[in-house]
């Protein structure tokens, strides 16, 4: 579990130095960031699967809406928003614009949901005490950090963020479009 408390630490020092300390050498924190909270998914799951196996046939639908939400995860992470302006230019990029069209014009911070619920999926299909303990502290630190992107690094990085604000809710989904 101390890996997923190093992940989210890298993830807040990388936000802060996109808009603070424009260091380069530490644009590495994001990828950093994403490989110790996948190290760390591994390790629980290996840790749980230990105590769980042999896995019943419905662990395995679990399993695969797992993925599902996974693959959801790194499309709204890398694909539905610029990568290059969002991971590797941050620290000369000028103020942006945000992304409002698919994913983030529903909610804000999409990719809560289905890291949520990417591991929600998983522990269900193990469950251990140790494995919920871990959706719940990887769940909570993320709250954590999109709060912290929602109120200090996206309004210092978006110039138009304020009023996306108003238009797209935080975390709750809108299902249709405003007008």
């Amino acid at each position: 579990m101390a890996l997923a408390i190093i992940a989210f630490a890298a993830f807040f020092l990388f936000d802060v130095n996109s808009v603070t300390l424009r260091f380069r050498t530490l644009q590495i924190l994001f990828p950093l960031g994403a490989l110790s909270l996948l190290a760390a998914t591994i390790a629980e799951v290996h840790i749980a699967f230990g105590q769980t196996a042999p896995l019943d046939s419905i662990d395995y639908v679990w399993l695969a809406l797992s993925a599902i939400h996974t693959i959801l995860l790194v499309y709204a992470l890398f694909f539905a928003i610029p990568f290059s302006e969002s991971y590797t230019d941050s620290v000369d990029a000028a103020p942006r614009t945000v992304t409002r069209t698919g994913l983030y014009g529903i909610c804000r911070h999409p990719g809560v949901w289905f890291l949520a619920l990417a591991l929600f999926f998983i522990a269900l299909a193990m469950p251990t005490t140790r494995m919920w303990l871990f959706v719940g502290l990887v769940s909570f630190l993320n709250l954590l950090y999109v709060q912290f992107q929602d109120l200090w690094t996206f309004p210092r990085i978006f110039s138009d963020y304020d009023d996306y604000k108003l238009s797209v809710p935080f975390l709750i989904p809108r299902l249709r479009k405003r007008l």
